[in-house]
């Protein structure tokens, strides 16, 4: 028994029929022409009056006719599909690559502004007309890319690893970032306090774009780690790795060489990028960009403290913060790294901030972790496999879930990423001192590894700084300038500086101050962005890679703007915070025009092939 055909079938025969029919009936013999003119005459008219026993009917007899005549072979039809296929693929990425492509954040590197599983529509003409699959533009206008602009580029070219992607699953291509843009061709930059100053290329203060205060809640760090990238040679001399260079936003920035004799030199390479007139080099490491202006840390216990500084007359304290700063090329020393290997390295030092319990109470309001998830009392990193791993954190008596804190709020994860602020009775909520210690050393990477066991360690991705006389920590002042604790401890980073021998002199971490009005000092001390490229950071700098890492990104590479966040709702749905480019841009006028065009003659062909009545043209005679 044939099978009852919907009106949407039949309508869908009658026009697949026709396609062939206006191809290939010319070669059939006038009588079967006519045969199956006449069938799609009566099966349209059945349709048109919505007959569907007539139209079922009807729509048999005229698929007969069509396997009969128009039946191809399965390698034609597998060709011709194939083809289909390919054509509406390169469209797809075609619209994708120029027009506008839906995202999907990944990360938290953008946190707040963009989380985890956010999704965005991503407008890739506010400043070019891409070419597609390729880093670079057939038209691209710098003017239109502007300071604070939340960016989408291609890593094509980059030293960026696991960077490949495979379009639709099929096509290979680069992964896409989405970062923010802050420095431009020709800017200089230098950070303070948790901002960026700079100039451009002709000496203009760029300061009000880089500090926009519907931004405020960003701050950024100039590093990742002090180490940065270090490039060791691939094979040792004496059973030392030697020289090392050390490499920060991409460039290579100091050199450390060890001798024979155990000593071990260090330089720093000249700054690139800085115009004719500007010297070469700069006194010593730490005063690149601003680093001596930034420490990393983590929370000692009292017994850590002492087992770690048994030299020092420790003030009592429930917990200790210890700040690790001024990055040195002068005193390096070898060390052995986690394969074994001796290398020399800078020399850091190192100072400790005790904290009482109002302070640590503070803390805890204050905290930003990673995205995280608890399960059996175990803590992993959102994205980490669920599994009994022997150095994920113990996370007792915290229900099973998904969590996320935001400057000492806490949250709850639910389905679809959705956030809902957990109730004040929440565990999560309840200030521990034993918490405090795994979320503020651990709260990044959810990695015992950072767990503090020796002095030179790896250090977690905490960091602090001042801010006109405030000490920071997660974006937020934890020790105002008027705290007694602040004011001792900055007085005894004085005294250890007098103190301290000529031989190995000790650089008090305090408040340098912004360098705001001082030109020359910009010029000689900040990171200038070369010609072609531009400087891009994650809002979220504890958990970025961005150009800290791979450094500066190609303008080929600048694929298109982040323009609305269309998922999950909730406050941050709609317009992302940003400079938006011009809507009236000629980039945007080129493609929409001719988007336009393309969607006029899809509707113009999709009306002619599925608009009844067809029109069949006169009857074979």
């Amino acid at each position: 028994m044939d099978k009852v055909y919907s009106l949407r079938k039949c309508k869908h025969i009658l026009r697949h029929t026709f396609k062939q029919y206006r191809r290939r009936g010319k070669k059939l013999d006038v009588e079967t022409r006519a045969n199956i003119f006449d069938s799609m005459v009566a099966l349209q008219d059945a349709i048109i009056v919505k007959d569907k026993p007539d139209a079922n009917q009807k729509a048999h007899a005229l698929e007969a006719l069509y396997d009969a005549h128009f039946e191809r072979s399965m390698p034609i039809r597998f060709m011709h599909s194939a083809i289909g296929l390919a054509i509406v693929l390169g469209f797809a990425i075609l619209i994708r690559q120029v027009w506008f492509e839906l995202y999907e954040i990944p990360t938290g590197s953008m946190r707040p502004t963009l989380q985890e599983k956010d999704r965005l529509i991503v407008s890739k003409s506010p400043f070019g007309i891409n070419i597609p699959l390729t880093p670079d533009h057939f038209y691209f206008n710098p003017d239109l890319v502007q300071r604070g602009d939340t960016v989408v580029f291609t890593t094509a070219g980059m030293d960026i690893p696991d960077s490949n992607m495979l379009y639709f699953y099929i096509f290979p291509g680069k992964k896409q970032y989405v970062k923010r843009l802050i420095g431009k061709p020709g800017d200089t930059l230098y950070y303070y306090g948790g901002q960026i100053y700079g100039i451009d290329r002709f000496g203009n203060s760029i300061d009000k774009e880089l500090q926009n205060p519907k931004l405020g809640y960003v701050n950024h760090v100039p590093f990742i780690h002090f180490e940065g990238k270090p490039q060791l040679p691939s094979h040792p001399k004496n059973g030392i790795y030697t020289p090392l260079i050390i490499k920060q936003t991409g460039q290579p920035v100091a050199k450390l060489s060890a001798y024979s004799t155990g000593h071990i030199q260090g330089q720093m390479l000249p700054n690139p990028g800085k115009p004719e007139g500007t010297p070469a080099t700069i006194g010593d490491y730490y005063d690149l960009w601003g680093f001596k202006n930034y420490a990393m840390c983590r929370l000692l216990t009292p017994s850590k403290a002492a087992q770690f500084y048994p030299q020092q007359k420790l003030e009592t304290a429930n917990l200790y913060l210890e700040l690790t700063h001024h990055p040195s090329i002068k005193n390096a020393h070898l060390v052995q790294n986690y394969k074994g290997h001796y290398m020399p390295a800078i020399n850091l030092s190192q100072t400790l901030l005790p904290l009482e319990t109002p302070h640590l109470y503070h803390l805890y309001k204050s905290l930003t972790t990673a995205r995280f998830i608890v399960s059996d009392g175990l803590a992993r990193r959102y994205g980490a496999p669920k599994m009994k791993h022997p150095t994920y954190p113990q996370m007792p008596h915290i229900p099973d879930g998904t969590y996320q804190f935001q400057q000492g709020i806490a949250f709850k994860v639910g389905p679809g990423a959705i956030l809902s602020k957990l109730p004040p009775d929440h565990a999560l909520n309840q200030y521990d001192e034993k918490r405090l210690l795994t979320l503020y050393n651990l709260g990044i990477e959810f990695n015992t590894y950072f767990k503090p066991s020796h002095p030179n360690q790896m250090l977690p991705s905490r960091y602090a700084y001042f801010r006109h006389g405030n000490l920071y920590s997660m974006n937020m002042p934890i020790l105002k300038a008027d705290d007694p604790t602040l004011v001792r401890f900055v007085h005894s980073e004085y005294i250890r500086q007098q103190n301290a021998p000529t031989y190995a002199p000790y650089h008090p971490f305090d408040d340098q101050g912004p360098p705001s009005g001082q030109d020359d000092f910009l010029m000689r001390y900040g990171l200038t962005v070369p010609e072609g490229h531009y400087l891009v950071l994650g809002d979220n700098y504890p958990m970025s890679a961005d150009s800290r890492d791979f450094g500066f990104v190609p303008a080929g590479n600048l694929r298109g703007q982040a323009s609305f966040i269309f998922w999950p709702p909730g406050s941050r749905f709609g317009l992302p915070i940003q400079n938006s480019a011009p809507i009236f841009s000629f980039p945007n006028i080129v493609v929409w025009i001719l988007a336009l065009i393309g969607i006029f003659f899809a509707y113009r062909h999709h009306r002619r092939t599925h608009h009844l009545p067809l029109d069949f043209g006169d009857r074979p005679e």
